[in-house]
């Protein structure tokens, strides 16, 4: 459905960190994943157990203003998810580079999906997947070199912001196990935020 606008900005690691794991949430995943590269500076990668991404809706995933969780105006009222996921990915490939590997419940085969700036699809091809969905970011503002320098200028802050915000969604996303590790150059730290049974 073309019916949603918001216009969200990626301002920094925290917001893609945000929408990504929103996006494993609202697909009713049991364990996230959370990797970041230099602080997320290099990357992000956000990989979830949920159900996946349909091959039905690959084309249109990270398009602006569409969404596979409405049909009708009236389904707002219903509505109990974090947002969508197309508003959110679309946002984040206007700032960086973004591809998706995904299989979904009702698939034997996953899919990689590698997106222009705009949204569109740009390529696509089959792989060998478990269930869910594994979106990574790279070069996160690439194309505003003083966002950028401002970015890595204030990385240390921007990235304990983003812990901050996933402990936040660890503690209330009952079930749900959260594993983050942060890579800096030869040095990899993992922490396992939450893991409820």
């Amino acid at each position: 459905m073309r019916q949603v606008k918001s216009g969200p900005v990626v301002v920094n690691v925290s917001f893609a960190v945000k929408e990504l794991v929103e996006n494993s949430l609202d697909a009713g995943a049991t364990s996230i994943e959370v990797r970041f590269a230099n602080r997320g500076i290099d990357s992000i990668t956000v990989r979830d157990d949920g159900c996946g991404i349909s091959p039905e809706d690959h084309a249109a995933v990270a398009r602006s203003h569409w969404t596979s969780k409405l049909k009708t105006y009236d389904d707002l009222s219903s509505l109990n998810t974090y947002g969508f996921r197309g508003e959110a990915l679309s946002c984040i490939c206007a700032m960086a580079t973004l591809q998706i590997t995904t299989r979904a419940s009702n698939c034997t085969t996953g899919s990689w999906l590698h997106f222009k700036e705009t949204g569109e699809l740009q390529s696509s091809g089959a792989r060998a997947y478990p269930r869910g969905t594994s979106a990574v970011v790279k070069d996160l503002l690439r194309k505003f070199p003083v966002r950028k320098n401002i970015l890595k200028a204030n990385s240390k802050n921007d990235y304990n912001s983003a812990l901050t915000l996933l402990r936040g969604y660890a503690c209330f996303s009952t079930g749900v196990r959260f594993t983050v590790s942060n890579t800096l150059r030869l040095v990899t730290r993992v922490h396992v935020l939450a893991s409820v049974n």
